[in-house]
């Protein structure tokens, strides 16, 4: 008896929805937040929190340069790999220099060849 197709894991992408949403609404969050309200005991939670959720950009960029995102849905994850790069570089982009945010663009999009680092 033949197997039916198996259908790909949604883990993958559940976990880059909820990274990228998490960015975006600790931004609102942050953008929104009085921290001359706060102790600098209560700032130290929103610092840690952004930092774990921008590492989380990060990891999900890479994972769809691999295509764990959703794996063999060529096009997904390029989208998420890009989307989640956006994200991390505008997060970052005080710490990088100019030059170094629009290269770690290129190394990640089809200018330097994505489809090579896609599965």
């Amino acid at each position: 008896m033949p197997h039916a197709p198996k259908s790909p894991p949604l883990t993958g992408l559940l976990v880059a929805i909820a990274t990228g949403s998490l960015w975006i609404g600790s931004l609102i969050y942050v953008c929104k937040l009085d921290v001359t309200q706060l102790l600098p005991v209560g700032i130290l939670p929103v610092i840690l929190g952004r930092t774990f959720i921008q590492t989380g950009l990060f990891i999900v960029a890479h994972d769809a340069i691999h295509g764990s995102v959703l794996p063999g849905h060529r096009q997904v994850n390029q989208s998420f790999g890009r989307f989640t790069l956006a994200l991390f570089i505008l997060g970052v982009a005080d710490l990088l220099e100019f030059d170094a945010a629009f290269l770690l663009w290129d190394l990640f999009t089809p200018s330097i060849g994505w489809q090579n680092y896609t599965y």
